[in-house]
């Protein structure tokens, strides 16, 4: 509990095809628009999508390019969430009327695992201004770790792309996040479903100074849709919007100045 750890894990190369990597241990994530790095993003602050969608696994995971334009990768993991070599957790009896928590009869299941999978489309050298767009889709369906008041089922969808445009510099891309989880166990934890719609564009306007933009809608449904505890709205609204311009100072140092705007309605 003193410290986490990102990622750790065994890197092997299978010589079938064109190879197979496989990685065991703990990674990151094969879904979302940005990655756990914030230099690795374009804005500073993290997106709504980033909210919803898991971070890190511990298991196994395939990846698999078929030929220059498609790669595929699937997985398996111990839970759909964050922490290390846990287990979801389950109750022997199943479901019953009325839910289960009372008798306190929850265990770590051992045999419940997450599954994960993604493809990845890449447009090739001919198509031009289009060269290296990317269409990416996927999926991570399991239980999460936490306690027994919270063993339920999710899945994760999520659809991006980035494309190049014939404007030299400017790339736009969109995002997509799909989260529904259920309460297996009828113990309160809040089912439904939400989702975040987002859009970005990045122009590197000289080598050192870029500029970048976001906008995401996120809807939540049901339980999931936000709400302050003990209001009665079943659907919540939140927007944002964010304006970033960064500037290389030189190597591996970079300066950030960066607006947001968020609106939520319940």
């Amino acid at each position: 509990s003193d410290f986490a750890i990102k990622q750790a894990y065994v890197n092997v190369r299978t010589p079938v095809g064109n190879g197979i990597e496989w990685k065991m241990g703990v990674f990151d994530t094969i879904i979302g628009y940005e990655a756990f790095n914030y230099n690795a993003n374009p804005n500073y602050t993290r997106s709504l999508g980033w909210g919803i969608e898991p971070t890190q696994h511990t298991g196994l995971l395939a990846s698999y390019q078929i030929n220059d334009i498609v790669s595929v990768a699937a997985g398996v993991a111990e839970t759909a969430g964050a922490t290390i070599n846990d287990r979801p957790w389950y109750h022997p009896g199943g479901v019953g009327p009325g839910g289960l928590g009372n008798d306190g009869n929850f265990t770590k299941d051992q045999w419940n695992l997450a599954y994960m999978g993604a493809v990845a489309v890449t447009a090739p050298e001919d198509m031009g201004a289009l060269a290296g767009s990317t269409l990416y889709g996927g999926v991570v369906y399991g239980r999460n770790s936490g306690s027994a008041t919270d063993a339920g089922n999710q899945t994760s969808w999520y659809a991006g792309a980035t494309v190049a445009t014939p404007v030299e510099g400017l790339s736009v891309g969109g995002a997509f996040d799909y989260l529904d989880y259920q309460d297996t166990y009828g113990m309160g934890a809040a089912s439904g479903s939400t989702w975040v719609a987002g859009l970005y564009a990045s122009y590197q306007a000289t080598e050192k100074l870029s500029l970048h933009a976001r906008g995401e809608y996120q809807r939540g449904n049901s339980g999931l849709s936000g709400a302050p505890a003990g209001t009665t709205e079943p659907k919540g609204e939140h927007w944002e919007g964010t304006v970033t311009a960064q500037y290389d100072l030189w190597e591996n140092v970079l300066a950030r100045l960066e607006f947001r705007w968020d609106n939520m309605n319940y």
